[in-house]
C-alpha cells in the first residue's frame, strides 16, 4: 500500500515532466524554421560571443512546455493563489519576447518586471514572511514583506537573464536548481508547487538539447526571464516550507538560497558593482562576466557552462553541511567563498594578458647597427651610394 500510494503522488509530477519535455523539444525545431524564414535571430558581433546568425527565442518553447504542461496536471481547486502564478509568468513572457524581436531600453523592461512581480506577490501571496535571523530580523510586517518580495523577484529575474550569455550556461544551472527544488517539494508533501518545478525541469531538457555548443537557438530574454520568475516563486515556497518543519534536505536556515543561487546572484553583486565604480550604468553592457573571463582563459562554452554548473552544485553540497550556521555567518562564508572564486579567472585573464603583451614588446625589438645608431645620435642622414650614371647605350636608346 505505501508503495502504490507513493507511485500515485508520483504520477503527476513525472506526467507534468514528460508532457513539457515533449511540447518544449517537438516546439524548438519549429520556431527555428520559422525564425529564419522572417529573420528573427541575432546577428553575431560586438561583445557577443557566438560566430553566426542564431535565433533566440528558444523562451517561446520553455514558455509552452512549462504552462501547457502545470495547466494540465495542477489541481487548481484548493490553490486558487496559483493563478496569478501564470498571470504574472504570461506578463513577463511577453515582455521578454518583445525585447528579443525588438529591443526594449531598461527601463522599460524594469516596469514590466515590477508589474509581473507584484501580481506574484500581492494577490499571489509567494513572498517572505520571515528572514528567520537574517540581520537579527525574523517576522515582517506586510508591507515589508510586500516591497522585500517585489525586490527578490526582480533580482533573480535579472541574475538569470545576466548570467545567459554562453551556450548552455543558464539552462544547465536553472535545471539543477529546479531537480533540487522539485525533491525539496517531494519531500515536504508540496504536489502542485512540484508539479511547477518538475515541468519547468522538463521543459529545460528539451531546450538544453538545441542549446549545447554549437548553439541552434537561444532562450533569449522570453526564458531566462521567466525562468528568474519561477526561481523566486520557489524560493518563497521553500521559505514558507522550511518554517513549517524538516523536509529531508535543508531546513531552518532559508540562507540557503544565497548558495543555490549563487552563481547568478553574486556576478550580478560583482559586475553590478564593476560598473558602478567605474561611473557607468549598472544596466550597461559588458564583458565583465564570469562566463567570460572563462572563455578568455581559453575553456569553450561547453566546458565553461559545465565548471559554473559544477560549481554551484559544489555550493549546495556545502550548504546542506553549514546550514545549522548562524544565517549571518552563513552568508557571510558563502560571499567569502564566492569572492575568491571569482578572483581566480580574473587574476589568471589578466596574467595572460600581460604576459602576452611583454612578449609582443620584446618581439618588436630589432638589432640595430653601429653606423645606424652613430647616424641616428648625430641626426645625419645615412651615406647612400650615388646613383649609377646612365650608360651611353641607354642614353642613345632615349
Amino acid at each position: 500500500m505505501p508503495y502504490l500510494m507513493l507511485s500515485k503522488a508520483l504520477l503527476f509530477p513525472l506526467l507534468g515532466f514528460a508532457t513539457a519535455l515533449c511540447i518544449s523539444t517537438y516546439a524548438i525545431p519549429i520556431i527555428i524554421k520559422v525564425a529564419f524564414i522572417r529573420k528573427l535571430y541575432d546577428k553575431p558581433g560586438g561583445r557577443k560571443t557566438h560566430k553566426r546568425f542564431v535565433p533566440n527565442l528558444g523562451g517561446i518553447a520553455i514558455f509552452a512546455g512549462f504552462v501547457l504542461s502545470f495547466i494540465c496536471w495542477t489541481n487548481f481547486s484548493g490553490s486558487v493563489y496559483l493563478q496569478y502564478l501564470i498571470l504574472g509568468l504570461i506578463i513577463l513572457h511577453f515582455l521578454g519576447v518583445k525585447d528579443d524581436i525588438v529591443p526594449l531600453t531598461p527601463y522599460k523592461k524594469l516596469v514590466g518586471q515590477i508589474m509581473a512581480a507584484a501580481v506574484l506577490v500581492v494577490p499571489g501571496s509567494f513572498r517572505i514572511n520571515d528572514l528567520h535571523g537574517i540581520l537579527g530580523i525574523h517576522h515582517l510586517s506586510v508591507p515589508v514583506s510586500i516591497g522585500l518580495s517585489i525586490f527578490a523577484v526582480i533580482l533573480l529575474i535579472n541574475s538569470f537573464n545576466l548570467i545567459d550569455g554562453i551556450d548552455g550556461l543558464a539552462g544547465g544551472i536553472s535545471l539543477l536548481i529546479s531537480l533540487l527544488f522539485s525533491y525539496i517539494f517531494w519531500k515536504s508533501g508540496l504536489n502542485n508547487i512540484l508539479i511547477a518545478s518538475v515541468a519547468l525541469a522538463g521543459a529545460l531538457v528539451g531546450f538544453l538539447f538545441y542549446n549545447r555548443q554549437p548553439a541552434r537557438i537561444f532562450m533569449g530574454d522570453a526564458g531566462s526571464m521567466c525562468i528568474g520568475y519561477l526561481m523566486a516563486a520557489f524560493s518563497f515556497q521553500f521559505m514558507n516550507s522550511a518554517a513549517t518543519g524538516p523536509n529531508g534536505l535543508f531546513h531552518r536556515n532559508p540562507a540557503v538560497l544565497l548558495a543555490i543561487f549563487i552563481v547568478p546572484l553574486f556576478d550580478t553583486l560583482r559586475v553590478f558593482t564593476i560598473r558602478i565604480l567605474e561611473k557607468k550604468s549598472p544596466f550597461e553592457a559588458d564583458s565583465n562576466h564570469i562566463h567570460h573571463k572563462l572563455l578568455q582563459m581559453g575553456l569553450s562554452h561547453g566546458m565553461a557552462s559545465i565548471t559554473l554548473t559544477l560549481v554551484s552544485l559544489i555550493f549546495i553540497v556545502i550548504a546542506y553541511f553549514l546550514q545549522d550556521l548562524n544565517p549571518n555567518l552563513f552568508i557571510l562564508v558563502m560571499l567569502s567563498a564566492a569572492g575568491i572564486l571569482s578572483f581566480v579567472p580574473t587574476y589568471m585573464v589578466d596574467y595572460k594578458s600581460i604576459k602576452d603583451y611583454r612578449l609582443t614588446s620584446f618581439s618588436d625589438f630589432k638589432v640595430i647597427r653601429p653606423q645606424e645608431l652613430v647616424n641616428h645620435l648625430t641626426n645625419q642622414a645615412p651615406k647612400t651610394s650615388p646613383s649609377p650614371k646612365p650608360s651611353l647605350k641607354h642614353v642613345d636608346s632615349i
